[in-house]
């Protein structure tokens, strides 16, 4: 259990770690809304419910662009379901490196190549477990 400690210890203070993962998070979530944005964009400009949602939330406008829009659904479902299996998969790739780091016990500054391969290992089983934890919630 000290090991453990420790090695979470060492994560933290790894600050490129860190980065490379907000920026990663960060491209992810821009390629999810720019494709939702693009389709949703020519209503919006003649919609006076979702201009609220600029300065406030509002479910309202919600409503109105999937009833007003049918058109609209399945490209939305389409853009959130790809995305989050891309997040999923990428994630679960950079979850089997920070398993090899915890691990490990190896208290030496991190070896990026030596990481990116323990990414790649690790990176089925984390899928399983992915898959399988999948089930158990639904």
């Amino acid at each position: 259990m000290v090991i453990v400690i420790k090695q979470l210890k060492k994560l933290i203070h790894i600050k490129s770690l860190w980065l490379s993962l907000y920026l990663l998070k960060a491209i992810l979530s821009l390629l999810l809304i720019i494709p939702f944005y693009l389709g949703v964009n020519s209503f919006a400009a003649s919609s006076s419910f979702v201009r609220k949602l600029i300065t406030e939330w509002d479910f309202s406008a919600v409503v109105e662009l999937f009833s007003g829009r049918t058109e609209i659904i399945p490209i939305f479902l389409i853009t959130l379901l790809s995305g989050a299996i891309a997040y999923i998969i990428i994630m679960q790739f950079i979850n089997g490196g920070l398993y090899y780091i915890i691990v490990s016990g190896n208290l030496k500054p991190v070896n990026w190549r030596e990481f990116f391969a323990e990414c790649g290992a690790n990176w089925g089983m984390q899928v399983k477990i992915t898959l399988l934890m999948f089930l158990i919630y639904i």
